[in-house]
């Protein structure tokens, strides 16, 4: 089994890959930019990019790539460009996996897209209305829909992961803003 980590030098992709390297899984670290320790630089990623040679070889997929948070949004049109990147790349690549008959696809979403907050005494729930309210929490809700259309049990299974702030060394955005302020 080899795994293809999209996003692999990420905050959430350095972690994985360690942990898959360590337990002695085949992966194949897919990043933008090459630098050490990938195997496969694919770019930027848009319409254009070729799936075909990086999933070679891949059983199964964690989808980690994606446009995160921009703290000084400078886009005339962020929703498109989250739209662009979060749904349009994320539905062309799983759709490579089903050419390339890869069987497991695992998406790394937001638990942003059931919203801000919940009922008091209430958990966020699977089966529970969305209420995504920015560009990034509705382009992986998309995502996370046109996914589940594609999944097929048995042949091509989706998981769609949808983690609350993940936190721990290297941490970026509004965690290492609150931390530098305490």
């Amino acid at each position: 089994m080899k795994v293809l980590v999209t996003g692999a030098n990420g905050f959430v992709g350095k972690v994985l890959c360690r942990y898959l390297k360590v337990n002695n899984i085949p992966l194949r670290a897919g990043v933008r930019k090459a630098c050490a320790d990938t195997e496969v630089s694919y770019g930027e990623l848009n319409e254009n990019t070729n799936w075909t040679d990086i999933l070679k070889g891949c059983d199964s997929v964690v989808h980690l790539a994606a446009r995160a948070h921009i703290m000084n949004e400078s886009e005339k049109d962020p929703e498109a460009i989250y739209k662009k990147m979060n749904t349009a790349v994320t539905i062309q690549l799983a759709q490579a996996c089903l050419r390339a008959q890869i069987r497991k696809f695992i998406f790394i979403s937001s638990i942003k897209v059931n919203g801000e907050g919940t009922l008091t005494g209430q958990t966020f729930q699977p089966q529970l209305d969305t209420f995504p309210n920015d560009p990034y929490a509705r382009s992986k809700l998309e995502a996370e829909k046109q996914l589940l259309r594609l999944h097929q049990p048995g042949v091509f299974e989706v998981v769609i992961i949808r983690p609350p702030l993940i936190y721990g060394p290297e941490v970026k955005g509004n965690l290492k803003s609150l931390l530098k302020a305490l």
